[in-house]
């Protein structure tokens, strides 16, 4: 008997043909090596058309899916999987917030985890700072024309001298930032899109209860504990001269400023011993932020 090559996948708007490729990339983002989800994808295809399956439901097809997942690699993973599809059909937003210093790997943890979660609208905080550069004149806001470590540089001398200048310099251009960062995210909420931003200028301080009292926002704070790791990251990622420990001295200076924002708020931590673990436990914290988001769906 010959068997079609695929079948089709019907929803209530739409019916597109089935694709192992998909398949198999929704069963990674789970956490389900590529290789063992395009396996898993394989079988599925092969027993539904084997049954003369031409079109099945998304119900029907995830459960199909869930089912797989659960006798090959348990619960938890086959649980993961039907969570992600049913938050991705009621197009709940998150908020994904990352802040920590220059150097701590908020670019390659915010890229992973997007991927793992099919977020791709990924913004950096000093993208909105050379915008804001655009529209509000260095007469007005002299802070947003310096690097976050060097905004201390453009200071008037009305600050007191009791208070850290390079701390000070920061704060200050966040404050004006926090605007953009605001907008954004409320944008997101209004098209129901789920975004990442990622930046030092996240300061808790200065963005205030509403990015821990919010459900819709994740918000945590990557750090290094060790500075020796935190210097040698910089200097292999932004190839800092000559004046790289001057430099860092003030980074490290913002370091701790936002980590003892994060505490004080009784916001998360995240130390970045290694992307890929650090990638796991921030995927872990979403899929419970997720997982909270669709519970208020039910309410």
């Amino acid at each position: 008997m010959d068997v079609q090559n695929t079948f089709m996948i019907v929803g209530k708007t739409f019916k597109t043909p089935f694709s192992r490729g998909i398949l198999a990339h929704h069963l990674a983002r789970v956490g389900l090596p590529l290789h063992e989800g395009h396996l898993l994808a394989s079988e599925i295809s092969v027993k539904l058309l084997s049954q003369g399956i031409q079109e099945i439901s998304t119900e029907e097809f995830r459960e199909v899916v869930k089912k797989a997942i659960r006798e090959k690699f348990g619960q938890k993973h086959a649980d993961r999987y039907d969570l992600l599809e049913r938050w991705q059909s009621a197009r709940k937003s998150l908020i994904i917030m990352i802040s920590g210093a220059p150097g701590v790997g908020k670019r390659r943890v915010s890229q992973d985890v997007g991927f793992r979660l099919d977020i791709y609208r990924n913004f950096e905080t000093d993208l909105i700072r050379h915008i804001s550069q655009k529209v509000i004149s260095q007469d007005l806001a002299p802070e947003l024309y310096h690097s976050s470590h060097n905004a201390y540089k453009a200071l008037r001398p009305i600050y007191s001298a009791l208070f850290d200048r390079v701390i000070v310099g920061f704060e200050e251009q966040a404050k004006y930032l926090k605007a953009g960062v605001d907008a954004m995210f409320n944008r997101a909420k209004l098209e129901r899109a789920s975004i990442i931003i990622r930046g030092e200028h996240l300061v808790p301080q200065v963005l205030g209860k509403e990015v821990r009292d919010r459900s819709d926002i994740l918000f945590v704070t990557l750090y290094l504990e060790d500075p020796e790791t935190h210097l040698q990251r910089i200097l292999s990622e932004r190839q800092i001269g000559k004046s790289a420990t001057k430099v860092f001295t003030r980074i490290r200076k913002i370091h701790d400023y936002l980590v003892e924002g994060a505490e004080v708020m009784g916001l998360p931590l995240l130390e970045v011993t290694s992307i890929s673990k650090t990638t796991e436990k921030l995927f872990d914290m979403c899929i419970e932020q997720i997982n909270q988001l669709m519970r208020q769906n039910k309410d």
